[in-house]
C-alpha cells in the first residue's frame, strides 16, 4: 500500500517559508508498507499518487500514468536541475539573499532525504503524461522527480514537482 504522509512540523515550517518566498516547487512525502517488487514500479506508484492528490485539488487535471516514462539519474545531475527550479522561479523569489535561500534549500533536503548522496535512488519523469505539466511546458519548465533514500529504514519516497509559466 502507498499513501501520503504529513510532513513533520519542522519540515512543514520550512516548506511554508519557501512558499512565502514565492517558491513554485511542490513536495509530497509518500509512504509504502511493503518492499516493492520493482523499484521503478514503486516510483511510478508515487508519481501516480501525487497526480491523484493534485486532481483532488484541481478537478480538471488529467493524467495517464501508463504514458509516463522515467530515467534513473544520479544525485549530482538531479541537484543541478532541481536547485535551479528551487532558486529561480519565473518571477524570482521574494528572498534575494542567496545565502538564506541556499540554507533553506539545504535544510529542506536534509529533512526530506538526508541531503545529496550516492544512496539516493532518483527517477526523472517525462512531462508529457499529465495536464499538470502544460503550463511549465509552455515556457519555464516542468519537472517531476521521485527520490528514495536507500540508506535509511524509512519506507518513503519524496515526490518533487514543479510546473509553472509567466
Amino acid at each position: 500500500m502507498i499513501y501520503s504522509i504529513d510532513p513533520s512540523r519542522e519540515l512543514r515550517t520550512l516548506l511554508n517559508r519557501f512558499d512565502a518566498m514565492n517558491g513554485v516547487v511542490q513536495y509530497e512525502v509518500i509512504g509504502f508498507d511493503e518492499e516493492p517488487t520493482t523499484d521503478y514500479g514503486l516510483h511510478q506508484s508515487a508519481a501516480s499518487l501525487f497526480m491523484r492528490l493534485e486532481k483532488e485539488r484541481f478537478d480538471e487535471l488529467e493524467f495517464d500514468i501508463q504514458k509516463a516514462t522515467a530515467v534513473l539519474i544520479d544525485a549530482n545531475s538531479f541537484q543541478q536541475v532541481y536547485e535551479g527550479a528551487f532558486t529561480d522561479p519565473p518571477y524570482g523569489l521574494s528572498e534575494k539573499n542567496k545565502d538564506v535561500v541556499g540554507a533553506l534549500f539545504s535544510e529542506i533536503n536534509r529533512h526530506l532525504f538526508g541531503g545529496f548522496h550516492d544512496e539516493l535512488e532518483i527517477y526523472s519523469w517525462s512531462s508529457d503524461w499529465s495536464s499538470y505539466f502544460d503550463a511549465g511546458n509552455e515556457w519555464w519548465g516542468a519537472f517531476l522527480w521521485t527520490v528514495r533514500n536507500r540508506q535509511t529504514a524509512r519506507r518513503q519516497i519524496i515526490v518533487i514537482a514543479a510546473s509553472t509559466t509567466d
